[in-house]
């Protein structure tokens, strides 16, 4: 093989590497990423605290502060015991053969361990409430209700929810969150 005939190889090889790269990093910033987070999705209402901070005034940080740091210890152990529990129902869900009871009897647990250790933000905020002007709270609730909006570089040109498929025939649609749990 002539030196020439080896460069030309050569220049073929890294034009065919930076090629694959170049693909692989478009067909990667198409695909939404991976979350390797395994926190539970939350409620209806999520405790952000970072949210509510920064629309509290100054004297109402102040109380919330407070009122959380008195309940630390609690608010750990009830995160030890909704960790555990995660654990649990995930144990339960992959078992070789699924136990209903032992699985509701998990869940009403993981729901107990969440309202424990949602209880003391929300008997901080059901104090400091009060005692805001309607602008303040008017916040509040829009920090409370609002989905978190997927970064732009995330989204799809189809991400809509109108461009939902009809459920198939025969196929009712049952009721969504917002409609509350069913009635007994």
């Amino acid at each position: 093989m002539t030196r020439n005939m080896k460069i030309l190889f050569v220049v073929l090889g890294l034009s065919l590497a930076l090629n694959v790269f170049a693909l692989g990093h478009v067909i990667g910033r198409g695909l939404p990423p991976k979350h390797h987070s395994d926190r539970p999705p939350m409620g209806p209402i999520e405790f952000n605290l970072r949210a509510i901070h920064k629309l509290l005034p100054e004297e109402a940080r102040g109380q919330l502060k407070d009122a959380l740091r008195e309940n630390r210890s609690m608010m750990r152990e009830s995160y030890k015991a909704f960790r555990e529990d995660q654990r649990t129902l995930k144990a339960l869900l992959t078992a070789e053969t699924f136990d209903v009871a032992a699985f509701e009897a998990a869940l009403n647990q993981h729901d107990d361990a969440m309202r424990a250790m949602h209880g003391p933000m929300r008997e901080a905020l059901l104090k400091i409430l009060p005692t805001l002007d309607q602008p303040t709270r008017a916040a509040l609730a829009d920090a409370f209700f609002s989905r978190p909006r997927m970064p732009k570089k995330m989204k799809f040109k189809d991400d809509r929810d109108d461009d939902m498929p009809p459920p198939p025939p025969g196929d009712e649609p049952g009721p969504g969150p917002e409609d509350g749990p069913p009635e007994d």
